[in-house]
């Protein structure tokens, strides 16, 4: 797996103003909806929200009382959704053994080919180190 160096010290402050608002995306999390579940594969889905923070990804979680910007958001089963919800997060993504962030990353550059969100669906490999690395001018995963 690829690592990229970062300086911890850059993502250590918690944007303010604009910089700290949630970004919405309607059309975006319609598609969300459109895909199968990234943990059962079945239909229909709701949009999950990754609220956890994960510096690496430049992704600095969100505020107490707030949602996390839109293009954090993963497709769950109405089950699944509710299991991430009762449990503490991180806890709950090792338990199915997926990294959501990088999942999320991947749909959202996939984003709006449903045919490229699916290559990166079904090509997760749970409890794995694998990352799917998608080809961005095929959308082929390799």
């Amino acid at each position: 797996m690829a690592r990229v160096a970062y300086n911890p010290e850059a993502f250590t402050r918690q944007p303010t103003g604009k910089g700290s608002k949630r970004i919405e995306q309607p059309a975006y999390l319609d598609f969300i909806r459109s895909l199968p579940c990234i943990v059962t594969r079945r239909e229909p889905v709701e949009a999950a929200h990754v609220s956890y923070a994960v510096p690496e990804y430049g992704k600095l979680g969100r505020g107490k009382g707030s949602k996390e910007s839109d293009r954090w958001a993963v497709p769950l089963c109405p089950e699944e959704h509710q299991r991430q919800h009762s449990m503490n997060e991180q806890d709950y993504w090792r338990s199915v053994g997926i990294d959501p962030c990088i999942v999320a990353t991947l749909l959202y550059a996939a984003y709006p080919s449903r045919d490229r969100a699916l290559l990166v669906i079904n090509n997760i490999q749970r409890g794995s180190s694998f990352v799917p690395r998608p080809n961005l001018s095929t959308g082929e995963v390799a």
